[in-house]
């Protein structure tokens, strides 16, 4: 499967570096598309844009959450394990809309329930980035903490 889809773009090989972008949609069926083509490999290593389901898909686990679903009370609930492009982290895209942010007690029980990952609250338009050691977020990038409070990350000027 590797090799068809890496014939169909064109020939990009594994030694070739590219851009790549991920989309939001569905989390399953982006799921379960990336590792029908088997794109793990193709993607591992490169500088990967993904936004939405698409920054949720290239970690190592995913949860699912929403606190006030229209079918009643929602708890948050780990999918799959993802691609594992990125470690130690669960991206929460539209947090601000899905989540009780402002109950401390909804966001410590997030927080100590996916433990030792970092959640990451998500803007529009937020920016965060893995560079293979650590986390940096800015533009509406909020850490969730075992305090129940919000940590607004600000990215130092260089």
């Amino acid at each position: 499967r590797y090799d068809e889809v890496v014939k169909a773009l064109g020939g990009f090989g594994a030694y070739v570096e590219h851009d790549w972008a991920i989309a939001g949609g569905h989390i399953a069926v982006l799921l379960n598309r990336l590792r029908l083509f088997d794109l793990t490999g193709m993607l591992r290593g490169q500088p990967v844009f993904a936004w939405s389901a698409g920054a949720m898909v290239i970690t190592d686990r995913i949860v699912l959450f929403h606190d006030s679903p229209p079918q009643g009370r929602g708890n948050p609930e780990l999918l799959d394990s993802g691609l594992g492009l990125t470690t130690g982290a669960i991206p929460l895209p539209h947090a601000f809309r899905r989540l009780k942010l402002e109950d401390p007690e909804r966001v410590v029980r997030f927080v100590r329930r996916f433990r030792p990952a970092r959640a990451f609250a998500l803007e529009d338009g937020a920016q965060l980035s893995w560079r293979g050691v650590d986390w940096r977020g800015r533009l509406g990038v909020h850490e969730l903490l075992w305090n129940g409070e919000l940590h607004e990350m600000v990215e130092e000027a260089s």
